[in-house]
């Protein structure tokens, strides 16, 4: 049987690492194929040179999350759009069978108000999602 393949989406908060920490403690590195997906926020037309930049946070956030998974097998993937609509197409098209994520993220009260991700990546896949609570290690 082949490694599982875990998604884990981070947003650069200290939360969303919490969730990396959850699949250390559950799973060797061997078990494991991980793929950390970050996502930016895209309401919006901005220009070329500030998707740029937008895209060099993303990769220094996902560079973060990977140093805390040292020998797990990682893929690191940038995307720009809706969380949580990208966060779904993903698992879907890289067959992932399971989505490690926090109950939030980066600005808490604003995701309770207009809509928490991790509420519409339940509602909109069909993989199964492990919701780390706050904190957890």
């Amino acid at each position: 049987m082949g490694a599982k393949k875990i998604l884990i989406p981070v947003d650069g908060s200290k939360r969303s690492l919490d969730a990396i920490n959850m699949v250390k403690s559950l799973f060797s590195g061997e078990e494991l194929d991980i793929h950390l997906l970050h996502v930016v926020e895209m309401n919006y037309i901005i220009q070329e040179d500030v998707q740029k930049e937008l895209l060099k946070v993303s990769d220094n956030i996902l560079d973060k999350a990977a140093e805390l998974l040292g020998d797990y097998s990682i893929n690191k993937v940038s995307l720009m759009g809706t969380p949580y609509k990208d966060i779904v197409e993903y698992a879907e098209k890289e067959n992932i069978d399971m989505i490690v994520m926090t109950r939030m993220g980066l600005s808490g009260l604003q995701r309770y108000l207009v809509g928490s991700v991790t509420s519409k990546v339940i509602s909109n896949t069909s993989v199964p999602v492990l919701i780390v609570p706050e904190g957890d290690k």
